[in-house]
């Protein structure tokens, strides 16, 4: 394998985890505009609203999770074509 085919392999892996990143963020944006909405809807209708805050910190910990295990693969993928 090319130092070339090497660096585009690598350049197409790191593109990929910057849209994982991306996305991910992007979720993580809808679920907190999504949770202030319903709770707005919630205190309207005049219910005590209940605290999603342990939902959102939960998906936030699996993103991060996804992230760190996405770069781990970038890194290993970029050590085995270096070897």
């Amino acid at each position: 394998m090319t130092l070339q085919s090497k660096t585009k392999k690598e350049d197409f892996l790191q593109s990929y985890v910057n849209d994982l990143t991306d996305q991910n963020q992007l979720l993580v944006e809808t679920i907190e505009e999504l949770q202030m909405e319903a709770d707005h809807n919630i205190s309207n209708l005049g219910m005590k609203p209940h605290p999603s805050d342990h939902i959102l910190d939960l998906y936030s910990r699996q993103v991060r999770g996804t992230r760190a295990a996405t770069e781990q693969l970038l890194e290993l993928a970029g050590s085995q074509y270096l070897a």
